[in-house]
C-alpha cells in the first residue's frame, strides 16, 4: 500500500489580500492526500496538486495560475502552475443540401 502525504495549499494572493482575508478568517486552504514518492521538490508538488485538482473538476488550473504550498515544510513556497492543452477534434456526418 502506498502511503500518502497531507499536503496544504491555497491560490496566490497578494499581501494586502492574505491580510484582509487573515483577518476576516476567510484565507482559504485546500488540503489533499498524494503520494510523494516521485516528487523531487516544490515545482514537481505543485504539478501534482494541479492534476489532481483537475480531475476533480477545478476550474482554478484553466492557464497560468500561482499556488502556495504550505505543508510540507519542505516543499512550502510559491510556485506557477502553466497548463498546456492539447486539442480534441470531433466529426459528425453533416447534412449537405
Amino acid at each position: 500500500m502506498t502511503a500518502l502525504t497531507r499536503v496544504v495549499w491555497r491560490e496566490w494572493f497578494n499581501a494586502p489580500a492574505v491580510a484582509r482575508m487573515t483577518e476576516m478568517r476567510t484565507l482559504p486552504r485546500e488540503e489533499v492526500e498524494l503520494n510523494l514518492a516521485l516528487i523531487r521538490d516544490g515545482a514537481d508538488l505543485a504539478e501534482a496538486i494541479a492534476e489532481d485538482a483537475t480531475q476533480d473538476g477545478s476550474e482554478l488550473f484553466r492557464s497560468e495560475t500561482e499556488i502556495v504550498i504550505l505543508e510540507p515544510a519542505e516543499f512550502a513556497g510559491t510556485y506557477r502552475v502553466c497548463v498546456d492543452y492539447e486539442p480534441t477534434y470531433t466529426a459528425f456526418a453533416a447534412d449537405l443540401d
